[in-house]
């Protein structure tokens, strides 16, 4: 394949990461080297089209102009076209569909021969997989945005709120970042439930405060709300078994927090945050009073078909994967859980909470669920305006009175009645 040919292929595994979201030049630029050694030798992406314009063996200067203008308009329509097609009826056949229709653009035709076809084809899947291997995690863990997320955090003293800056070292070494929300009485404070906080993606505990305002304000609740490690000024890099760890080390520090160790512990998850909320429940089931979340997926990999359907076909690829269809399933009926949907969710389809619920045996189908998962779904919402639905809050305060009190009363009559039938005798028993 010619110098022009490489250059385009090159060009096109870099449309192939713009579409995907991630432009960052170094990934790219190793990709092209993993993809093929022939392509070791070409234009890093950034650089590329410039290159193209000003190099004598390009077919015109003119044309490759015409790609450099275009190419943020191609990504678009890709991305647009991808988002509306019809799911392919097999891996193989959907990918070749997608570069055949790729290979069509009229500037693509003119640009690379017809015999260089058969080395584009070959390396494209091939940077496709490499591309999903290689960055998801920048995909699924967009941290860094909005542009500064990572530099300003805003504090609740902004809202007048009572807290501690706390800070937490994982069993791993990660320095981690969190704001404990509560009166500075103690007194108060150990007569209040505590909520642990697991954010959505994208952005910073600070642009959640709002939120955190209200459960504290007008609920009554203390509020740890934890930055998972790569996110606002929390150390390292984020990924699904570092984010079970920031999450267990939370619960374990509440737990053996002199004033949270005393109170019922909620915890709260939205979007990927209730991901790693309900993997954190299924393996500490005992430890906490209730499980709360919020528009959340079944898992990681069959959430891409929604999200990216351009890559379907490799949605088997995904090593950050967030099972939680499996881990919902796990936890015991005795722990009250609260569903909030959007019915217009449009970044995770509603069915995927629909199918949570009824996995945690929330319908007919599943085990005994005793009444304690509660449905609610917010006709209007979208994925990330819940908490602006009426009665979302509202909703959450009668599930913490009419649900989870009454479960956390039973648990400590049970535990009571096994303490007396270990020492030999019926114990008394309260009416909560």
């Amino acid at each position: 394949m010619d110098r022009l040919a490489r250059r385009v292929v090159a060009w096109l595994l870099a449309l192939v990461a713009m579409v995907a979201g991630q432009p960052s030049a170094a990934r790219l630029a190793a990709l092209l080297a993993v993809v093929t050694p022939a392509l070791a030798d070409a234009a890093a992406p950034d650089t590329l089209l410039a290159t193209m314009a000003s190099d004598p063996s390009s077919s015109s200067s003119t044309a490759a102009a015409a790609v450099a203008a275009a190419a943020s308009t191609t990504a678009s329509a890709a991305a647009t076209a991808a988002a509306t097609a019809a799911p392919p009826p097999a891996a193989a056949a959907g990918t070749l569909s997608w570069l055949g229709t790729l290979a069509n653009l009229p500037v693509i035709r003119h640009l690379i021969p017809r015999t260089a076809w058969g080395t584009v084809l070959a390396a494209v899947p091939v940077a496709l997989a490499a591309l999903v291997l290689s960055v998801q995690n920048q995909l699924i863990y967009p941290a860094d945005f909005p542009p500064g997320s990572r530099d300003h955090v805003d504090t609740p003293d902004k809202l007048g709120l009572p807290y501690e800056d706390v800070e937490l070292r994982t069993p791993d070494g990660v320095k981690l970042r969190a704001y404990f929300i509560k009166p500075m009485r103690d007194e108060a404070a150990a007569a209040r439930p505590t909520l642990l906080y697991l954010h959505a993606n994208a952005g910073n505990m600070g642009h959640r405060l709002p939120i955190a305002d209200i459960m504290h304000s007008t609920l009554g609740w203390n509020v740890f709300m934890l930055s998972y490690r790569g996110y606002g000024k929390s150390e390292g890099s984020p990924s699904e078994s570092g984010l079970r760890i920031d999450a267990q080390t939370a619960l374990d520090y509440l737990q053996s927090h002199p004033v949270a160790s005393s109170t019922p512990i909620l915890v709260f998850g939205q979007s990927i945050g209730g991901a790693v909320a309900i993997d954190l429940v299924a393996r500490n089931p005992h430890r906490v009073a209730a499980l709360l979340i919020e528009n959340t997926f079944l898992s990681i990999p069959k959430l891409i078909p929604s999200v990216i359907p351009v890559l379907r076909p490799l949605a088997f690829l995904c090593h950050q994967i967030w099972a939680s269809h499996r881990a919902i399933a796990t936890i015991p009926a005795n722990v009250p859980i609260l569903f909030l949907s959007s019915a217009r969710d449009e970044l995770i389809p509603p069915a995927h909470m629909r199918e949570l619920y009824a996995l945690a045996g929330g319908t007919q189908q599943g085990r005994e669920s005793r009444g304690l998962r509660t449905w609610r779904e917010f006709a209007l919402g979208t994925h990330n305006d819940a908490p602006l639905q009426p009665r979302y809050f509202e909703h959450m305060g009668e599930f913490w009175s009419t649900v989870v009190v009454p479960a956390v009363a039973a648990k400590k009559r049970e535990a009571s009645w096994g303490e007396g039938r270990v020492l030999g005798s019926a114990p008394n028993e309260t009416k909560a």
